[in-house]
């Protein structure tokens, strides 16, 4: 029943109840004739009294329940939110445990580093890490990521960084392919691949074949995965061939690394 209809017909009852009493004492107070007249109402009005009670309860229990319901609520955001952050907790403990697993069996002298900022005009390009010179940072050293180069230091200040990626077209790192041992410059191209160019055009090439840095100049260290082959590019006829390579490093969700020092025997 609707509230506002169950009141308003409880209401009238009792004013009926109210009249018929005072009509019981204009009688003369003859109980037996009052109750005569009182007693086709009475079983309406204990209904009603009965249903009002009835309301009541409901209605405290109702509250309860909606209090209930937003503490469960509530319980149900936090319990949400911690899973999130145990989530993210247990995701930053593996890439640091990798980065660690890598320093400790590969670059023993490396400085770990944690992505600082971006540039949004060149988030593919650029990162800057939270090392500089006072932790004996130096141009040209090598950034990587347990799967592989991220890229190298170009600009350096007291407390900070900034890291020009492989990604960038300006990079040009001397490469080699896993299979052959044929080399080529690998340069920057998109958010996520990078072109290999300068191999011996009768090199045989396989899909997924690994590359990685040759060793040649005087920066990148040998070995340092930069991605795998995911096809062939421009005419078999042409003196030299090119293939396109994604790296595996994941730069757009990139959050730490480490720093190499050729100088240091890394």
């Amino acid at each position: 029943m609707n509230p506002s209809r169950f009141l308003l017909a409880v209401a009238i009852l009792l004013v009926l109840s109210a009249g018929l009493l005072a009509l019981q004492a204009m009688w003369g107070g003859d109980g037996a004739e009052a109750a005569l007249h009182l007693a086709p109402l009475q079983a309406p009005l204990a209904r009603a009294s009965a249903s009002w009670n009835d309301w009541l309860v409901d209605l405290k229990e109702f509250r309860q329940l909606a209090d209930r319901n937003r503490a469960l609520e509530a319980e149900n955001i936090r319990l949400r939110l911690d899973n999130e952050r145990l989530a993210s907790l247990q995701l930053e403990n593996q890439r640091l445990g990798a980065l660690l697993k890598l320093r400790k069996e590969h670059h023993p002298q490396a400085l770990t580093a944690r992505v600082a900022a971006r540039d949004p005009n060149l988030w593919n390009l650029q990162i800057v890490l939270d090392r500089g010179s006072l932790d004996g940072v130096h141009r040209d050293m090598v950034v990587v990521a347990p799967q592989g180069l991220v890229g190298r230091v170009f600009q350096v200040g007291p407390k900070a960084c900034r890291v020009r990626l492989l990604l960038d077209p300006r990079s040009a790192v001397p490469a080699l392919l896993a299979d052959s041992g044929a080399v080529g410059i690998v340069y920057g191209h998109d958010a996520q691949t990078c072109t290999m160019k300068f191999i011996a055009h009768d090199v045989p090439i396989r899909e997924g074949e690994l590359v990685m840095t040759s060793g040649l100049g005087e920066v990148y260290p040998r070995g340092i995965p930069l991605g795998r082959v995911i096809r062939r590019l421009g005419r078999t006829e042409s003196l030299f061939q090119s293939v396109q390579v994604r790296s595996e490093v994941e730069f757009r969700a990139l959050s730490e690394a480490l720093l190499l020092s050729r100088n240091r025997g890394d």
